[in-house]
């Protein structure tokens, strides 16, 4: 259960605030972290607690309200800012003194075309990168980019990682590919913010239909 003020042993009723009623937005269950909405009651120390007045079997502690998707600082595993805006709230963490358990690591991927992808002339690859390390950058599946959340769901943590697809050019005149795929990199890099895609992505006419008949220029 998360930190709480925990309510006095006894109060004059005359100095406990009853009644009260939130909509939401405003406070959570200290155990659970999940947002609650209804009637609650404020102690003079603070403490706040649901229900409009003390109930034994049926009052719970409130916390203010800090919602898992709303940004802010990113955490290491040891609970320390690590400088950069993420989706995973770190007043979470500091309430369950545990890092999202159920992500993992981007496991890396090579893709290959099938023939409906060469019949098209293109390709979805799908990429992540590191918010906070602007060289991390991993081909992932169409699956494992699906899977990306900030739930702390089984997949990619999409709090720390930003998320891109691209379509890759795999079929026709050899320059013309070339320059196409060099437009989807620097679209990347410029308007997702994708940086350092180019760095990764080197090879423009990587998976071209006749790659293994085109003779390079010397």
């Amino acid at each position: 259960m998360a930190q709480f003020k925990q309510k006095p042993v006894y109060t004059p009723p005359a100095k406990i605030r009853d009644s009260l009623y939130t909509e939401g937005n405003e406070y959570m269950y200290a155990d659970t972290l999940k947002e609650y909405k209804g009637l609650y009651h404020i102690y003079p120390n603070n403490a706040v607690y649901s229900e409009v007045n003390w109930r034994p079997d049926t009052s719970r502690p409130l916390i203010q309200y800090a919602p898992q998707t709303t940004p802010g600082p990113s955490l290491d595993i040891d609970g320390n800012d690590i400088g950069v805006e993420s989706l995973n709230n770190s007043i979470y963490f500091k309430l369950t003194e545990k890092r999202f358990n159920n992500y993992y690591k981007p496991p890396y991927y090579y893709p290959e075309p099938t023939s409906k992808d060469y019949d098209k002339g293109n390709m979805e690859r799908f990429f992540v990168q590191k918010i906070n390390d602007r060289l991390d950058v991993t081909e992932i599946t169409k699956d494992e980019f699906s899977r990306k959340n900030v739930d702390n769901m089984s997949g990619i943590d999409e709090g720390l990682y930003k998320f891109l697809k691209l379509q890759w050019t795999i079929d026709g005149p050899i320059d013309d590919v070339r320059a196409a795929n060099v437009r989807v990199i620097s679209h990347a890099e410029r308007n997702d913010q994708f940086y350092n895609l180019s760095t990764y992505l080197t090879d423009h006419d990587e998976f071209h239909k006749n790659k293994h008949k085109i003779t390079e220029k010397l």
